[in-house]
């Protein structure tokens, strides 16, 4: 627990002026050096957040909005990220973006500098399904949004996306063309739209009356371009009766990777195998053959979850709210109906 200490408190003990305290705490820099680290060793040893120096409290508000993302390199957050920082723009708020790797401890980490920042509110994808990673956050009374995470408990408003929905409707299509094998690279993670997109798949195949095959649902979890490469590997190495016509991959990245490896053993896409994708990434369209994807609808997501935040900024004190961000199929160049046997 934050030991709530005042500017005069450091003052006493680190022995200097107040006046001096918040000069360290506005960083000027015309604050002698001894004196600077004697209360920066004050305010370390208390875990003093700089949130409540002079400036602040005048203004009441710091126009800084934080956002934690688990992966930078993934060109859906990255994106979502870019959209939410640009509707913001609008209101005169900065944002401060973070990545946390996946790591719990960098999302709890991020979390106390931004609250040490001032932060009006903070928007985040987290790591994981865990209230224990918002509890300095609560402590503060900063507004949260979460996206694409379902965690219960949690005071905050949610944005969250059609995943079964979607899925059911993709398996949905799949069978129309024809296609009796389908396979999907699987996240095995337990995060709320990757056990709604497995559930989705599971039930699209019985309500269309396919058998359900368990060699063909694969992944170890991975998002990259290598683990969709390795993991088609998987499917082609079947022998002819058993291979999937059709393969859906977890997100585009996974499907460039299976699409990378049916190529590179001579076969045809959409000729010989279907493959989609999700998220709907920008250069989806540009590839030599263009990915059927599900949209993620990145505008509408940060579009939701800026009006959501904004609300809450501005006092609402409502129940908590969710939002569905409505995923569609969009149909390119990389799924027909089936052709020979491969």
């Amino acid at each position: 627990m934050i030991k709530k200490i005042t500017i005069k408190d450091i003052a006493r003990e680190a022995e200097v002026s107040i006046a001096t305290v918040s000069n360290v705490l506005n960083e000027k820099d015309f604050v002698n050096t001894a004196l600077r680290e004697r209360v920066k060793e004050v305010i370390l040893k208390y875990n003093f957040r700089t949130n409540i120096s002079a400036s602040i409290l005048r203004k009441k508000s710091s126009k800084l909005i934080g956002i934690i993302i688990p992966d930078s390199s993934n060109l859906v957050f990255s994106q979502i990220g870019k959209e939410i920082e640009n509707i913001l723009a609008g209101y005169d708020y900065n944002v401060v973006i973070c990545n946390s790797n996946y790591d719990i401890k960098k999302d709890i980490d991020h979390i106390n500098v931004l609250i040490s920042r001032s932060i009006d509110g903070l928007i985040i994808i987290p790591s994981k399904e865990d209230a224990n990673i918002f509890q300095d956050i609560k402590n503060e009374n900063i507004p949260i949004v979460v996206i694409d995470r379902a965690i219960e408990g949690l005071k905050a408003d949610f944005v969250m996306s059609n995943d079964y929905n979607v899925m059911v409707e993709v398996v949905d299509y799949l069978a129309n063309l024809g296609h009796k094998k389908i396979a999907y690279i699987n996240r095995e993670v337990d995060l709320h739209h990757s056990v709604k997109r497995l559930q989705g798949y599971m039930d699209g195949l019985k309500k269309n009356n396919l058998i359900f095959f368990k060699e063909l649902i694969t992944g170890e979890g991975g998002l990259s371009l290598q683990d969709g490469y390795n993991e088609m590997k998987k499917f082609l190495t079947m022998e002819n009766k058993k291979r999937p016509t059709a393969i859906i991959a977890f997100n585009d990245i996974i499907a460039i990777g299976a699409v990378r490896a049916i190529k590179d053993k001579n076969y045809k896409i959409p000729e010989d195998f279907s493959i989609l994708g999700f998220d709907n990434i920008f250069f989806d369209e540009y590839l030599e053959t263009k990915l059927t994807s599900v949209t993620a609808n990145k505008k509408e997501i940060a579009g939701l979850t800026v009006q959501f935040l904004l609300k809450r900024i501005n006092g609402d004190t409502s129940e908590p709210k969710w939002a569905l961000n409505h995923r569609q199929l969009i149909i390119r160049e990389t799924t027909a109906q089936p052709g020979k046997i491969v």
